[in-house]
């Protein structure tokens, strides 16, 4: 049977030819063989076998892109066209062509290598002067991303082949070896749904009972193939989810520096100057952070619909990745510290028991100063509050121990404060503040 096929190469060109084969599903594999996104394929009816019968026939052998030597019929209006449309849309290495009533006068392949560069020189220098519309870019960039994903997916894929050996089946390994062939052949695609539609049918395939052997001793295993498959397919979901073109999109498409209104911005820091080096490192730590937590959130996902042994897993990279992520976050403060010389002088520094003592007596002198008021005010006005009526105030200007915890505390807390914010001295140093505040609260003491 012969039918007629609309299809979509790998340079997003629209083909269209016909093919012969067995059934409508027969062809759909022949086509997708040859790394074709197929649109439709119909049975040739009286009409198009008409229209077809207007067109030369030619007849030629090629070998195509995995190597495979090709030898068929291509319908067309003379032989150049016919040559043409073997190299660009089948990406073919034509061998020899020539009509299929005189098979035995092939065309000289050194005159159509020649008109195929005359038009590919004429339609490269269009294409150079033309401007890429904001949907094309932004349709390159999430075709970029995802075809690193497929690159991911082949690469884990093969991964778990070779690990996990023991636990596929002949039949299985067969045909996630088909799928994964698939996907690297088709990969460029600009059909994103028929590749996303690939790709998530070989991960469902890691998993399929038809593919694992069914023994208890391998569910250990399983739980891991599982595991790494559903991350893959989230992976994988939430790339062909992108609608725009992400930071490391635009930077892998195109080298020009970022106009205004298409500079990034991270998370938490903003970036002023490329050629900062500060800037630099504070936007690759703000880029780790963003995976970082995009991580944290694919696990949590993955940790509510996992099964007991793959939650024990989950759990224990969340705790890691939520370390990692306290030291990202510590590295973007220090980072964003200016200038860079006071960054270098005021490395992270662990309090100590005299910083501790420093906020303590400032908090405790608060207090009191407070009690010192309000007992004054209460006394001279005598006030009497139904809450405090029953509670006898102790007056701290007739308390010596009040009065003199009191000068301990405000000349201690003032001699730190000086040494802390006037003489930027170091935590560790804070006790000479303390000692030096006990020497004069005992001059004063003694002196009253």
């Amino acid at each position: 049977m012969q039918f007629h096929y609309l299809a979509i190469n790998s340079e997003n060109k629209q083909l269209s030819g016909n093919i012969h084969a067995d059934n409508e599903e027969a062809a759909r594999k022949e086509l997708n063989k040859l790394g074709f996104s197929v649109l439709s394929v119909n049975e040739i009816k009286g009409t198009l076998a008409q229209t077809d019968a207007k067109l030369n026939k030619y007849k030629f052998s090629a070998i195509d892109s995995s190597g495979k030597k090709i030898i068929g019929t291509i319908n067309s209006k003379d032989t150049k066209h016919a040559y043409v449309r073997l190299i660009q849309e089948y990406h073919f290495k034509v061998e020899s062509i020539a009509d299929a009533k005189a098979p035995q006068h092939p065309e000289d392949l050194t005159e159509l290598a020649q008109y195929l560069e005359s038009i590919s020189a004429e339609n490269n220098s269009a294409s150079s002067e033309a401007k890429l519309s904001a949907e094309t870019n932004a349709q390159n960039a999430v075709q970029t991303n995802l075809k690193q994903e497929i690159d991911k997916i082949i690469k884990n894929t093969n991964e778990i082949l070779t690990k996990y050996n023991s636990s596929f089946t002949s039949e299985g390994k067969k045909k996630i070896n088909e799928f994964t062939n698939t996907l690297t052949r088709i990969k460029g695609s600009y059909n994103l749904n028929y590749l996303k539609q690939t790709a998530k049918e070989l991960l469902n395939m890691l998993t399929d009972e038809s593919t694992l052997k069914p023994d208890p001793a391998n569910k250990e295993n399983h739980n891991k193939i599982s595991l790494e498959s559903q991350r893959m397919l989230l992976n994988l979901n939430q790339i062909a989810a992108t609608e725009s073109p992400d930071l490391s999109a635009l930077i892998i498409g195109k080298k020009e520096k970022p106009t205004k209104e298409t500079q990034p911005e991270i998370p938490e820091k903003k970036l002023i100057k490329e050629d900062n080096k500060q800037n630099k490192d504070d936007f690759d730590i703000g880029k780790e952070l963003k995976e970082n937590t995009q991580k944290i959130k694919n696990d949590i996902f993955l940790w509510l619909k996992s099964s007991k042994e793959n939650k024990q897993v989950l759990k224990q990279e969340i705790k890691e990745l939520l370390q990692n992520r306290k030291k990202l976050k510590k590295q973007l403060r220090l980072y964003g510290q200016k200038p860079e010389k006071e960054f270098l002088e005021t490395q992270i520094e662990k309090k100590s028991i005299w910083q501790e003592f420093y906020y303590f007596s400032g908090w405790l002198l608060l207090f009191y100063l407070l009690y010192y008021f309000i007992t004054y005010y209460l006394i001279t006005k005598e006030i009497n509050l139904p809450i405090i009526s029953n509670i006898k105030l102790p007056n701290p200007y007739n308390s010596s121990i009040i009065r003199n915890i009191t000068i301990f505390l405000f000349m201690t807390h003032c001699l730190m404060s000086i040494q802390k914010n006037l003489l930027n001295s170091k935590s560790k140093y804070l006790w000479t503040g303390a000692f030096l505040g006990l020497i004069f609260t005992i001059l004063i003491i003694s002196n009253l």
